[in-house]
């Protein structure tokens, strides 16, 4: 091969270099006018939205002829527009705490009118009695005002009419005292002094006139159930036989359990019951449910039941919760958030039943009784403590030094936000009052049961709302959201 033809030879293999190259060019200008075009779409897009963003913001409507939003450049219009996305969130969060602020105050209002409707019924009034609205109205606050007072006499005077009441009615029935000898009962009591109370009588004198009282409230008992059992028919035994078998005393649990009456036939059996005092009603707050009815039997019920059957009905629910914690709506609020632990999976275990197997001693005859407990499959116990706000600084304080003897995590869960906050306030009084140095291995957490609902994952710290670590952080939480 001369010069000639390896030159010739170069020179093709140049062209077909060069042709290769030129190829690549225009595939590569081609896809940067491809990409070029969706740029410009995003780019449309990004303006469109952060334009609908910034009319969110009153502030930047105001811009003059000169400067719009399409004339800056994009980045700026994107951190005008995250400005303006997080004063419209964090006025959008102010408004919903406005509106569930108002919310509860209207449900509190209906909750009270409830109430009143129902202190109407038990007071008997008929349609005539109820066209004085003034008059009715001073029955109701008079009544409130009988309650309140007999509510806060000492334990001691509360017993002696307990004693007294025995001996005309029903001791644990709501509605069998009419309004005058209710009024007359607190007259009473009023006048009490510590030199009027009455002398402690003779034993067997005091235990004679017991048992005839007892005997006489039988005797009216054994007269009512009488007369009712022609009245009471095949539904409303359906709903006395449930409750005395199984002691149920959730009325949605009981309606819904009872499968052989509509909701109807239930509501319309359920309120002869309530009318006849042969079963009680009550509603309370519940922290999931918002409001629970619950359902017992009054004495007379209890009666009837043992008339039917010849056996004494299954102890109540309510007796238990009320044993177990003081009172219907701090009992029932444990148990909701215990079905609500139970629900997530993420332990083997959940139980609000800790009387009788998670009791701590502590010495001296202290002892430490958690609300509920959780274990998860690798036996980590986690303890939880129910407040529903009540707690004075003092007994919140002694509660929680003896969590911390049996456990190193304190958790609360409240019943709403508000309580959550109520109770960030007393573990900063109380971390300062121990000082953070003593409480350096101890960990503090808080969150409402609204918080708690569907979360399975309550083990770690990022699951709750605030995380108190003395250790580190002094009494200042960290704040999840």
């Amino acid at each position: 091969m001369n010069d000639y033809d390896r030159l010739f030879q170069k020179y093709n293999l140049a062209v077909a270099q060069n042709q290769d190259l030129h190829e690549q060019l225009e595939t590569k200008m081609q896809q940067w006018k491809n990409r070029e075009e969706q740029m410009n779409i995003n780019e449309t897009s990004i303006r469109e939205l952060c334009s609908k963003i910034l009319a969110t913001n009153r502030s930047e409507l105001a811009l003059g002829k000169q400067k719009t939003w399409d004339q800056m450049p994009l980045d700026e219009v994107i951190k005008k527009a995250t400005v303006s996305l997080d004063l419209y969130m964090k006025n959008r969060r102010e408004l919903l705490k406005e509106l569930l602020d108002e919310s509860e105050k209207r449900r509190n209002e209906i909750e009270k009118l409830k109430d009143d409707i129902s202190r109407m019924t038990a007071m008997g009034l008929s349609g005539e009695d109820l066209s004085n609205v003034d008059d009715v109205q001073k029955r109701i606050e008079k009544e409130r005002e009988a309650e309140k007072f007999i509510e806060k006499m000492p334990e001691s005077l509360k017993k002696q009419r307990a004693k007294i009441d025995r001996a005309t009615a029903d001791e644990e029935d709501d509605f069998t005292e009419s309004e005058e000898d209710l009024y007359g009962d607190v007259g009473m009591y009023e006048k009490i002094t510590p030199g009027s109370i009455p002398y402690k009588e003779n034993d067997k004198r005091k235990e004679k006139k017991e048992v005839v009282r007892d005997m006489a409230v039988q005797k009216a008992h054994e007269e009512e159930i009488k007369n009712l059992r022609d009245e009471i028919k095949e539904q409303h035994w359906l709903i006395i036989d449930y409750i005395g078998k199984t002691g149920k005393s959730v009325n949605a649990d009981i309606k819904q359990e009872i499968k052989e009456l509509n909701s109807s036939a239930y509501n319309s059996a359920l309120m002869f019951l309530n009318t006849k005092r042969i079963i009680r009603k009550e509603n309370i707050k519940n922290p999931i449910r918002k409001i629970m009815t619950i359902i017992e039997f009054t004495e007379l019920g209890r009666m009837l039941y043992f008339d039917k059957h010849k056996k004494t009905p299954a102890e109540s629910e309510a007796s238990v919760v009320r044993r177990n914690h003081n009172n219907l709506n701090h009992g029932y609020g444990i148990k909701a958030i215990t079905n609500e632990l139970k629900n997530s999976g993420e332990f083997v275990e959940v139980t609000d039943d800790t009387r009788r197997k998670y009791v701590k001693k502590l010495g001296s005859g202290i002892e430490y009784i958690p609300d509920i407990v959780c274990k998860d499959a690798n036996g980590k116990i986690v303890y939880i403590e129910y407040e529903v706000g009540t707690t004075s600084q003092t007994d919140f304080e002694g509660k929680v030094n003896k969590m911390m003897k049996v456990t190193d995590t304190l958790n609360i869960a409240t019943p709403n936000r508000d309580v959550a906050e109520k109770y960030c306030t007393c573990v900063k009084k109380w971390i300062i009052n121990m000082t953070p140095t003593r409480l350096k291995n101890i960990t503090v957490r808080i969150m409402s049961a609204e918080q708690m609902k569907g979360n399975d994952n309550i083990i770690n710290n990022d699951s709750w709302k605030y995380v108190f670590t003395p250790g580190t952080k002094g009494d200042e939480p960290l704040i999840n959201n």
